[in-house]
């Protein structure tokens, strides 16, 4: 819904394909866990591991302030001001 309404988004995907289901839109990030090695949705289900669904927090993070910081900058925010103190969307 957030895509739709043209606000940042950060969407993550695990098995499923993210050229498929992704919103699209350049506000748009897409992060994807490892490529998923199972042929089926019973193959999936079955997998104890999931490594589709590790993502390094680290990195998730960076994407999530860089979209908030360039959400605050089309706002006019004041530089040095925490972004979390203003409504972004």
């Amino acid at each position: 819904m957030a895509g739709l309404m043209g606000v940042r988004t950060v969407a993550l995907f695990g098995p499923t394909d993210p050229a498929r289901w992704a919103p699209r839109g350049s506000h748009i990030t897409v992060m994807q866990g490892a490529t998923c090695l199972c042929q089926s949705w019973g193959d999936v289900s079955r997998c104890e591991e999931k490594p589709c669904l590790e993502m390094p927090q680290d990195h998730l993070v960076a994407l999530c302030l860089a979209n908030l910081k360039e959400a605050a900058v089309r706002q006019g925010i004041p530089s040095g001001c925490l972004v979390t103190d203003y409504p972004v969307c």
